[in-house]
């Protein structure tokens, strides 16, 4: 539903799953939760998506589901980013990276990176945007994630039009288009 929506459709089934599954595997109960959230969040709905997701995340927590854990953080952080939360933000996304370390999860640790980017952006930090978009092309490069990288080069695309180098935002706005294309990645087109 996310990739393909209906997003509204995906929200009520997610709903009414979550009303009837008290009895339901724990573990499921906080994907589902995970799930819900992000829908709530794709539709702007940041208050009832941060309420999913946190419950997510403590269930995630007890459950010591730890790739549950660290995609519910990464969602949370990104929901405090939209809603131009950047401390918070921050907060859930040092914990995205903790966990990832911990597990060995390296594409959430690019994920976080980039949105640690958006956030030095959001502050007006360029140079600390660059350099983390940077350590998480990196990332990307090593570990053969392509996703992240897409939206990195969108990202520094983002911050060459904010110091006023056009020729080199184009550049980079057109990478990013070309790697989206690459994965078939369509959502960056609306975008671009």
């Amino acid at each position: 539903w996310r990739s393909r929506g209906p997003v509204g459709e995906g929200r009520h089934w997610t709903e009414a799953l979550l009303a009837g599954a008290e009895e339901v595997v724990p573990a499921l109960r906080a994907a589902l939760l995970m799930g819900a959230g992000d829908l709530a969040m794709t539709r702007g709905e940041f208050s009832r998506a941060a309420e999913l997701l946190e419950a997510s995340i403590t269930l995630a927590r007890e459950l010591d589901d730890w790739p549950t854990l660290a995609h519910a953080l990464f969602l949370r952080g990104t929901t405090a980013v939209y809603e131009r939360q950047f401390d918070l933000g921050q907060e859930f996304m040092d914990q995205v990276i903790d966990v990832a370390s911990a597990i060995g999860a390296p594409f959430w640790h690019a994920w976080a990176l980039t949105v640690l980017a958006a956030i030095a952006r959001g502050r007006s930090d360029h140079t600390r945007a660059a350099a983390l978009l940077a350590e998480s092309n990196a990332v990307c490069q090593a570990e053969r994630i392509a996703w992240p990288t897409t939206l990195n080069f969108s990202l520094m695309s983002e911050i060459a039009t904010d110091l006023g180098e056009f020729d080199r935002a184009e550049a980079l706005g057109r990478e990013a288009l070309r790697r989206a294309w690459e994965i078939g990645e369509r959502r960056y087109f609306a975008g671009a």
